[in-house]
């Protein structure tokens, strides 16, 4: 037989819980129509069309609008580009690529 304390303890842990998420839900629906702000950074200058592709892609992923949008011309990447919103950050360059070959090196070493 269940004992009434322990059975009250759970209950109170599952609307704890429930009320948590539901929170989390209201805030990220009052936020889901705000435009996020975007970076892209690249090691040369992206023509209109791929800016236009990246920008419309990365929306689309992050399933809001953007707002202003930044290029910055970043050298250290080698090649590709990084995109980094409010709340996302993508990256598919030469320098990730070295970074990740460098760490499986050192792992395997």
């Amino acid at each position: 037989m269940d004992k009434p304390h322990e059975t009250n303890n759970d209950h109170q842990q599952q609307i704890d819980e429930l009320l948590k998420r539901s929170q989390q839900e209201e805030t990220s629906s009052l936020f889901c129509d705000m435009p996020e702000h975007l970076t892209i950074r690249s090691v040369v200058p992206l023509t209109e069309q791929e800016r236009t592709q990246i920008v419309e892609l990365f929306s689309a992923i992050i399933e809001r609008p953007l707002g202003n949008v930044t290029e910055i011309i970043d050298p250290n990447l080698i090649c590709g580009v990084s995109l980094q919103s409010d709340s996302h950050y993508f990256e598919v360059s030469g320098r990730q690529q070295l970074q990740k070959m460098k760490l499986k090196f050192h792992t395997q070493v």
